[in-house]
């Protein structure tokens, strides 16, 4: 189960190099997955009062409610266990969860993203910082739940 959470939430908040369906969501993010993530994101939602709407932004590459977003990445990727103890993203579960097709554009682009923007004590802003760098190299496999 842990494993297949990680999974999920990586799935949500990052971004694989597949087509989008519905010019929504990527093929791979089915509605089981997104039924499996709904507690989660609901909970995250919730504590950090961001609106499916500020999501549905920053899905189109409009960053402007950065902190709030920023939050809500860092509290999902906290409920997944994705960050080891210096507040990085685990790419070891990413590599053991994805399709090798997949793994090399996204380990690259996370790394290339946390060593621009190393850890720091306001982990909202460093987690919308990685969110936006990630947009900025591959738009097109971007997607946040």
């Amino acid at each position: 189960m842990d494993r297949l959470v990680s999974l999920t939430t990586f799935l949500i908040l990052l971004i694989v190099n597949t087509p989008l369906i519905d010019a929504d969501r990527p093929v791979f993010i089915s509605n089981a997955i997104v039924q499996l993530a709904k507690p989660l994101t609901e909970s995250c939602k919730s504590t950090t009062n961001v609106t499916d709407e500020q999501i549905r932004k920053v899905n189109t590459g409009n960053f402007e409610d950065g902190k709030i977003i920023g939050c809500y990445s860092h509290c999902l990727w906290q409920k997944m266990d994705l960050l080891d103890e210096n507040d990085n993203i685990k790419t070891e579960i990413i590599e053991a969860l994805l399709p090798d097709e997949f793994k090399g554009n996204i380990i690259q682009t996370l790394l290339t993203c946390q060593k621009r923007h190393p850890p720091k004590d306001d982990k909202c802003d460093r987690s919308f910082s990685i969110q936006k760098c990630y947009y900025e190299i591959s738009p097109q496999t971007f997607y946040m739940l």
